[in-house]
């Protein structure tokens, strides 16, 4: 590797402050107010979904300013997400930071520069409008509800709250001269939205889908996995059995809402499962993962890796669109089902942090 492509590697690194942030907004104040920065997640990128998330934007006066599809590193990661460490840490969670990196493994993201002109900052506009990340608290008209948000992990994209930090973390992803360009812009009248094909042409070129697809969320996953283990029985009743539960994960499983997926699983077992689980062995593996997950009680992040070795050593191996969903989805249900909210903010972290630096 000659001198020349090191350092433009060395120059798309990720940089531990705020340096060229702070001289953007200082430059462009007024521009990085109409400014937003989205990522969208790997899973909404796998299953197609942003052209639609883009012209979801469009009808709400979000013009892209710039796309690219990126396969973050895990230092990337890790300031992208600096302050969600830091809240996860100060609440004794911070094993559930794993499964974030590895999730980013399911695919390529889309880092995306936005803009909407208007009396409201467009960062805090769009943190509004894409909805919380726990789904219980989602509701319909909300981005992540509307794009199929599955856990505060699995949850369609990640938005900056305030334009300081969508200033930040879109020089990141698109590099500060992206940024500086897209800015001078809004600030001149010169402006320039990608228009609907350029975001295809673009995602194409990333390696990115274009055309949407609906791959099986958590509560379809673990229906069609309580259905193989149901077959394998061997009961009077198992046939019977896995047929009503693989026609459950194709039916009202896919439903946007939640709760009521999580409701739909548990009226079955409340009553065509009943039997299954009583001629079942008391004392297989195999019953105690279905009474358990049937359930979905007592839920733990601790405990899923536990359960992937367990299904593994039952014979029940999964790709890894269906194992990070349930490792994401069997780690936080807990959490999306007591309607958990943020108890620290990350913004104000952001913020904090922005005064500090020299």
């Amino acid at each position: 590797m000659g001198d020349e492509s090191m350092a433009g590697l060395l120059a798309a690194l990720p940089v531990d402050d705020w340096a060229e942030p702070r001289r953007l907004l200082d430059a462009h104040p007024a521009a990085a107010r109409r400014t937003a920065f989205m990522l969208a997640r790997p899973e909404a990128v796998r299953q197609g979904q942003v052209p639609d998330i883009v012209a979801w934007l469009g009808e709400r006066g979000f013009g892209v300013t710039a796309l690219k599809v990126v396969r973050p590193h895990h230092r990337r990661l890790e300031e992208l997400y600096r302050y969600t460490q830091v809240r996860l840490m100060d609440a004794g969670s911070r094993p559930l930071w794993w499964y974030m990196p590895r999730y980013y493994r399911l695919g390529p993201a889309v880092a995306l520069l936005l803009d909407r002109p208007g009396d409201v900052p467009a960062a805090e506009w769009l943190s509004e409008l894409k909805g919380p990340s726990n789904p219980g608290l989602s509701e319909p008209g909300l981005l992540r509800y509307e794009f199929g948000s599955q856990n505060m992990v699995m949850c369609v994209v990640h938005t900056s709250d305030l334009p300081e930090t969508a200033v930040r973390e879109s020089c990141l992803f698109l590099g500060g001269d992206a940024v500086e360009s897209a800015l001078r812009g809004a600030d001149d009248g010169t402006r320039r939205d990608l228009a609907p094909a350029e975001v295809v042409d673009r995602l194409v070129a990333g390696g990115a889908p274009t055309r949407a697809v609906r791959l099986p969320n958590f509560h379809q996953i673990l229906a069609g996995l309580q259905a193989r283990i149901v077959r394998e029985s061997a009961s009077p009743t198992s046939d019977r059995a896995a047929r009503s539960l693989e026609q459950l994960a194709a039916g009202p499983l896919s439903d946007p809402d939640y709760g009521r997926r999580t409701a739909a699983l548990h009226e079955w077992w409340s009553t065509e499962g009943r039997d299954v689980l009583a001629v079942l062995d008391p004392g297989a593996e195999a019953e105690a993962f279905l009474a358990w997950s049937a359930r979905l009680e007592g839920t733990s992040a601790a405990l899923t890796d536990r359960v992937i070795d367990r299904l593994r050593e039952l014979g029940h191996d999964i790709d890894l669109w269906a194992e990070v969903s349930l490792e994401t989805g069997l780690g936080f249900h807990d959490m999306v089902m007591t309607r958990l909210a943020p108890t620290t903010d990350d913004a104000a972290m952001s913020l904090a942090d922005l005064k500090a630096s020299p």
